[in-house]
């Protein structure tokens, strides 16, 4: 076993050569436990240390001696006073002996996972419990820090609202859509964005554009979690969208159906690309992930660029929990507030796709509502936003809304609600503002009304306005 009696003697006998008092002995008596001890004569001795000094006695040779775990090692404790010289090395000491506290701790945890590789039993069960060993040393937890007094939390709030003011780029995160950012007053904050949708209205498509912005724009590092996607889909998703580049035109070698070469969109697409190439973006794409095989991957991309500038995941149905629970709500509920945690860890938005249930075909009004999602409740409840995406054209082709996509923020638990509007092209999304989106709905309705008008069938078609 990893220990030295002789360091924690010193360390116990210098806080008796102090006296129990000063500075040093304040700063060891507030970073130390008593599990950093080995011995559990020194367990004893530094636990009545601890219950003196929170009573405000000082810990010196007489109270210790005199306190109740300490009966009977009144003569060594005297000898540990004795044999140490002075307090001097007190600090450098308490370091060392909480490095080989931590040693052991660790030889502790290799030890279970030993034991845990070669016992018999099932290998996802084996998994699962080194998974969980893991998780306790990196977990959440050790980020903690307990309640704080207010002066501290108003200190801290000043020198957030200062970064809004001066340097709000290191507070909020824009998307790469003005409209949604004015929405969201300047943009996403640290926090749970779910963003939902039913199939074909362009979730993949938006959460492409906001990776771009993040990654290229903004030059954050970036993890994106695909369990629909492999790589080359995810790739062919994002560089045409950065580049502008019409997917069907890069799959067909930037060829059109007549043999004309485009070789200016071949090299726009080649910028697009060595841009995205030259970006700390990390794309996971297993088919079976968990949040914490997320956040393992988001330790290691914080170790090397220094933090994490946000956290992409498509999508939150097909993530597998990470423990086991009786229902189907009930993991969701885990992962939707371990998810949460991730964004407050390391300080960035997470943003998850959802699915929508299928009841919302059912009404006359299909703009999805956040009661829509599955599970609706547990989601509903850890969300900071719920913004859906509405395409009208997928249930009327005869719309005038054809190329209008709404993004539509329900929920905002820290500002307004409102829609904002994309067009939706084969290069992806592209920004609309009002003037635009009633422009395009004008041409569309005049388009249609003069081809049934040639048509002669007299029908008029219905008119929708543009909120």
């Amino acid at each position: 076993m990893i220990y030295n009696e002789q360091l924690e003697q010193n360390i116990l006998g210098a806080i008796f050569c102090l006296n129990g008092f000063g500075e040093t002995v304040s700063d060891v008596l507030d970073e130390v436990k008593v599990e950093d001890f080995y011995s559990q004569s020194h367990k004893a001795i530094y636990s009545a240390m601890l219950d003196c000094n929170s009573k405000g006695i000082s810990p010196d040779v007489n109270t210790i001696g005199g306190h109740r775990l300490c009966e009977d090692q009144f003569m060594y404790i005297m000898e540990m006073w004795k044999g140490t010289s002075s307090g001097i090395n007190l600090r450098k000491h308490s370091e060392s002996l909480r490095k080989i506290s931590e040693l052991r701790r660790t030889q502790d945890r290799v030890n279970s996972i030993n034991e845990i590789i070669s016992s018999n039993g099932d290998l996802d069960e084996k998994l699962n419990e080194i998974e969980q060993i893991f998780s306790a040393d990196i977990g959440f937890s050790s980020n903690e820090i307990g309640a704080k007094h207010i002066s501290e939390c108003a200190s801290n709030y000043l020198d957030y609202l200062d970064k809004r003011w001066n340097n709000p780029d290191d507070v909020i995160f824009t998307t790469g859509i003005p409209e949604l950012d004015a929405i969201f007053g300047g943009g996403l904050e640290v926090g749970l964005h779910a963003v939902a949708a039913r199939p074909k209205m362009g979730k993949t498509e938006l959460m492409g554009k906001m990776i771009n912005h993040f990654a290229v724009d903004r030059n954050l590092p970036v993890y994106v979690g695909s369990l629909e996607m492999p790589d080359d889909q995810v790739m062919h998703r994002l560089t045409s969208s950065l580049s502008q580049v019409g997917k069907d035109e890069i799959k067909n070698n930037f060829t059109s159906a007549e043999g004309h070469y485009d070789a200016v969109a071949f090299s726009v697409f080649k910028k697009g690309l060595s841009d995205l190439a030259n970006t700390n973006t990390y794309i996971d794409t297993r088919h079976t992930n968990t949040v914490k095989k997320i956040r393992r991957e988001c330790v290691k991309i914080q170790k090397k660029h220094g933090r994490v500038g946000g956290i992409f995941v498509d999508y939150l149905g097909l993530l597998e929990s990470d423990g086991k629970h009786d229902r189907h709500d009930l993991a969701i509920a885990h992962m939707t507030r371990s998810l949460k945690g991730m964004s407050k860890e390391f300080e960035c938005p997470v943003v998850m796709l959802l699915q929508l249930n299928r009841g919302l075909e059912s009404r006359d009004d299909k703009r999805p509502i956040p009661k829509d999602s599955r599970d609706s409740g547990s989601i509903e409840q850890d969300v900071d936003s719920w913004t859906a995406i509405y395409r009208d054209s997928v249930y009327k082709p005869e719309s005038p809304w054809k190329m209008i996509t709404e993004i539509i923020v329900r929920l905002n638990r820290h500002g307004e609600t409102g829609t904002c509007y994309q067009v939706l092209t084969s290069k992806g999304f592209v920004n609309a503002d009002e003037h635009t989106v009633a422009k395009l709905i004008h041409d569309e309705e005049v388009a249609r009304q003069n081809k049934e008008d040639s048509s002669g069938d007299g029908y008029v078609g219905r008119s929708y306005s543009s909120k």
